[in-house]
């Protein structure tokens, strides 16, 4: 089996098992800091495998910068908070505060990810948004973590699905995402000065 086989089947289990733990309850149950917690071991996880498995990191290489960035494109769904504020599922200013700027970020990975090259320019404007876009999602989740201490019940909608995969599938994956690309960038910037 290929490493790419091995990735997509790891994803699919992972998602599988996401959806898994907000069906049977187990997200529900977890503390006021829980989500943020498991989001931050995910992307802990993430890291760590990456480091330890020459195989993915092959992998992880063998994917361009374009790939990479064109994944921030599902952060269009935070859109969807300002649906559950209309509901007054969540605060209004919660929505507005964090699908603003992760809409933004999303908009801006498709002119990013088409203009990417390695060119130095092009690629300092790859690393602004790339910054902007992991203190966006840092953002979030410190916001969420301050709602969720404020008031427990104002975030049982992200222990439910859709919203229980944004901190237990997107949100580590994002984020490590980001981690990634800031290496990519680092290690271009070595090459270049070398």
């Amino acid at each position: 089996m290929t490493t790419s086989a091995v990735v997509r089947l790891i994803a699919w289990a992972w998602l599988f098992a996401a959806i898994g733990a907000s069906h049977f309850g187990f997200l529900e149950r977890l503390p006021a800091l829980g989500l943020p917690v498991l989001a931050a071991a995910l992307v802990v996880a993430l890291v760590f495998v990456q480091r330890r498995s020459s195989a993915l990191r092959r992998w992880l290489d063998s994917l361009s910068l374009r790939t990479l960035v064109l994944l921030h494109l599902v952060r269009v769904v935070s859109y969807g908070f300002f649906y559950f504020a209309n509901r007054g599922e969540l605060p209004r200013s919660f929505a507005v505060q964090v699908a603003g700027g992760e809409i933004i970020v999303a908009i801006f990975a498709l002119p990013i990810a088409l203009w990417a090259t390695a060119q130095p320019q092009r690629l300092r404007f790859v690393y602004i948004w790339n910054v902007v876009g992991l203190l966006n999602v840092l953002l979030l989740t410190v916001s969420a973590s301050r709602l969720a201490l404020a008031d427990a019940g104002a975030v049982q909608l992200f222990t439910r699905v859709p919203l229980s995969l944004l901190p237990t599938f997107l949100g580590p994956l994002i984020v490590a995402s980001h981690l990634l690309i800031s290496q990519r960038l680092t290690a271009a910037e070595r090459a270049r000065a070398n």
